[in-house]
C-alpha cells in the first residue's frame, strides 16, 4: 500500500517500528496516529525519523527526476 512517495515501512522498520510492515496494521493505525506520536512510542528522536523520512522522500524524488529524462 505504497503512497506518493513508495512504502517508507522500511525506513520506519531500521529505526525499530518493526509493526509497521503488517498491512492491516498500517490500515488501521495511519487514521489514528501521527509521526511524532509513532516515534514517542517506539524511543526514537522525532527529529531522526523526519530526517530519514525526508532523504528518503528527496532520493525518491531525485530518481523519478532521473526517470523522466
Amino acid at each position: 500500500m505504497p503512497g506518493v512517495y513508495g512504502n517508507i515501512a522500511d525506513v520506519m522498520a531500521a529505526l525499530g517500528m518493526n509493526g509497521v510492515r503488517g498491512l492491516p496494521f498500517r490500515r488501521v493505525i495511519t487514521r489514528t496516529i501521527t509521526v511524532k506520536r509513532a516515534a514517542q512510542i517506539h524511543g526514537v528522536p522525532v527529529d531522526d525519523l523526519m530526517d530519514r523520512l525526508n532523504v528518503t522522500v528527496l532520493r525518491i524524488e531525485a530518481d523519478d527526476l532521473g526517470a523522466d529524462t
